[in-house]
C-alpha cells in the first residue's frame, strides 16, 4: 500500500542519515577515548538488558548472550550464558558444548543477576551472574546441576542412552589472563559492528571482545577425574537483540601450533535491515590477530570478498573464502572442511550437538550445527609477506534454514 512504501522509504532515509552522521562525527572525534563513556553503545561487553527489561520488553523477541571458546589442541569447549525473551517464553540459559554434545540449562530470570559497572575504572568488564554460575572478563566458575538441565543435543542421547540422573552435573573453574581488548571501539566505529552499529533497528548485534588470551583451571564432567587446564587459549564474543540472521557462515580459530598467540573469526551473513524480508544485505567481517596486531576486515572497513567456494562433495563440504581490504595490500585466504550429512540431516536425526539459537517463531530451537573440530587452514599476505597457518581443532557454522547456501554464493562470488 501506499502507506506503507511511504514509511519504508522514511525508515531507509532515517538510516542513510543516521550512518552518514556516525561517519562525520566517527571522523571528528576519531582520537577521542570513548572508554571512559558510559553509553551502552560503547560497551559492548556490558549487559544491555537486564532481568527487569527482558520481563518488561515491548519487543516481541529479545536475547543477549556471551560465547566463551575454551581450546586445545585435542579438546575444546563453548560456554554461552545469556537470557531470552518472547511472547511464547522468557528465561536465562546456560549452554555447555563439546564435539559430542550441547547441554542446555534454564532458570527462571529472577536467577539472572547483571550488576551495573557504569563508571568502573576496569576498561571492558562486565559480571553475569546466573543462579551463582559467573561469568566476567577474569574468569567463569561453573556448578551446573542436571535439575536444571533442559535440552541434550543429539537427541539420540535421549532417546537411546539411558542416562544416568547426574549426565548434566558439571564444575569448573576458567581462570584468563593475558586478555587483548578485542576490536577497538570509536564514535565512527562501534567495534566489529563498524559504524552500522549505530543503526537503531538491527535484529543481531554483535561485538568481538577478546581474540586470544590464555586459560588456566579445571573442569569436572559427571562422575569423571577432575581435568586440569593448561595453556589452552580463549576466545570470547557477544551478540544482542531480537533475532539471529537467517544465513549466515562463521569461523573461528585459535588452536594454531606454530603460532600459539594467533587467533581468526572469520563471517558471513545475510543482514536484515528492516525485518528479514522487507530489507536485507550482504555483510561480513573479519579479524586476523597475528604476531600481536588485529588486522580487520569488514563491509565497514570497504573490504571486499573476493571469493566464496563452497563444494558439497560427499562426505565433506569444503569452504573456502578469500577477503582482500580496501587498498589491496592484504589478502586473507581461509578454508575448511565439515560433514556434509551435518547439514543435509534433519534436526532431529543429526548425530552431531545442535545449538539453541532464537528463531524466527519467537522460540529457542536447536537449530544450528555449530562443528568444533574442524581444521582451518590460512593463508595470510600482508605486502610481501606471507603466512601460511593451520588450526585443529577450529569451529565452523554454516547455517541456512534449510541447509542450502546458495543465497551466500550467489551474493558473494
Amino acid at each position: 500500500s501506499y502507506s506503507f512504501c511511504t514509511l519504508l522509504v522514511i525508515m531507509m532515509k532515517v538510516n542513510l542519515l543516521v550512518l552518514c552522521a556516525a561517519l562525520l562525527v566517527g571522523f571528528l572525534l576519531s582520537s577521542v577515548d570513548v572508554k571512559g563513556f558510559n553509553w551502552l553503545v560503547f560497551h559492548p561487553e556490558r549487559p544491555h538488558y537486564s532481568a527487569d527489561d527482558f520481563l518488561t520488553a515491548s519487543s516481541d523477541k529479545l536475547f543477549e548472550g556471551w560465547y566463551y571458546k575454551i581450546a586445545s589442541e585435542d579438546q575444546q569447549f563453548a560456554i554461552i550464558p545469556g537470557a531470552y525473551h518472547s511472547k511464547h517464553e522468557s528465561y536465562t540459559f546456560i549452554m555447555f558444548v563439546t564435539s559430542e554434545y550441547s547441554l542446555e540449562y534454564r532458570y527462571p530470570l529472577s536467577k539472572y543477576v547483571t550488576p551495573d559497572l557504569r563508571g568502573t575504572a576496569i576498561p571492558g568488564q562486565f559480571h553475569v551472574e546466573i543462579d551463582g554460575n559467573i561469568f566476567n572478563r577474569d574468569r567463569v566458575q561453573l556448578n551446573l546441576e542436571s535439575s536444571s538441565l533442559h535440552s541434550i543435543q543429539p537427541t539420540i542421547l535421549e532417546d537411546t542412552f539411558q542416562q544416568p540422573k547426574d549426565f548434566g552435573d558439571i564444575t569448573a573453574e576458567f581462570n584468563f589472563s593475558g586478555m587483548d581488548e578485542g576490536f577497538p571501539v570509536s564514535f565512527g566505529f562501534l567495534g566489529a559492528m563498524g559504524y552500522y552499529g549505530w543503526l537503531p533497528m538491527l535484529e543481531c548485534y554483535h561485538g568481538i571482545l577478546a581474540m586470544n588470551f590464555n586459560v588456566s583451571g579445571w573442569v569436572k564432567i559427571r562422575d569423571s577425574p577432575k581435568k586440569v587446564i593448561e595453556n589452552y587459549s580463549g576466545y570470547l564474543e557477544k551478540d544482542w537483540g531480537t533475532n539471529f540472521p537467517q544465513t549466515w557462515i562463521w569461523l573461528q580459530a585459535s588452536s594454531f601450533k606454530d603460532s600459539p598467540k594467533t587467533s581468526l573469526t572469520l563471517a558471513l551473513a545475510r543482514l536484515p535491515i528492516i525485518g528479514d524480508s522487507v530489507l536485507t544485505k550482504f555483510g561480513f567481517l573479519g579479524g586476523f590477530y597475528h604476531k600481536g596486531e588485529l588486522h580487520q576486515f569488514g563491509t565497514y572497513t570497504w573490504a571486499t570478498v573476493d571469493e566464496l567456494l563452497i563444494n558439497d562433495t560427499h562426505p565433506l563440504r569444503t569452504i573456502k573464502i578469500s577477503v582482500s581490504n580496501f587498498f589491496g595490500t592484504k589478502k586473507l585466504i581461509v578454508s575448511a572442511s565439515v560433514p556434509l550429512d551435518a547439514y543435509k540431516l534433519k534436526s532431529k536425526d543429526s548425530p552431531y550437538p545442535l545449538l539453541m539459537v532464537p528463531s524466527q517463531s519467537g522460540r529457542m530451537l536447536p537449530q544450528l550445527i555449530e562443528w568444533v573440530n574442524a581444521t582451518i587452514d590460512i593463508t595470510f599476505i600482508d605486502g610481501n609477506e606471507i603466512s601460511s597457518l593451520s588450526s585443529t581443532p577450529a569451529t565452523v557454522e554454516c547455517h541456512s534454514p534449510d541447509g542450502n547456501m546458495d543465497y551466500m554464493k550467489d551474493m558473494f562470488s
